[in-house]
């Protein structure tokens, strides 16, 4: 089982799941450098792990703590550092080039629709 990250929306319906982003996760501390050399905030500040601390918690949790523990975020916010990183071609990988223009799509549709967004791990 490996760790990855998906760019959810607060308005997707329950049963939606989005592509997984393995590279972007396993590539988050590099493009964070990148993100910080060319002044936009890290891809990790909008990282959500709450889903992660839900899932690995020793305490019984329930489905009210994962909804008050959830992090969301403008995604004009996350738009500007994913903007930032594929305008400037800042990154070289085909891979991740492809999970950061997912990534730009479902920004764009989270602004269009007024909803916020994160990257939930």
């Amino acid at each position: 089982m490996s760790t990855v990250l998906w760019c959810t929306l607060q308005n997707d319906p329950e049963d939606f799941y989005p592509d997984d982003l393995g590279c972007l996760f396993d590539q988050l501390d590099a493009l964070d450098e990148l993100c910080i050399k060319a002044g936009f905030t890290p891809i990790s500040e909008f990282v959500d792990e709450s889903d992660l601390q839900f899932n690995m918690s020793e305490q019984d949790l329930d489905e009210e703590w994962l909804r008050e523990n959830a992090r969301w975020f403008k995604p004009v916010d996350l738009l500007n550092s994913v903007e930032g990183l594929l305008n400037a071609n800042l990154v070289k990988d085909p891979d991740l080039t492809e999970e950061l223009q997912t990534v730009r799509e479902r920004c764009v549709l989270g602004r269009d629709a007024g909803t916020k967004v994160r990257l939930l791990i």
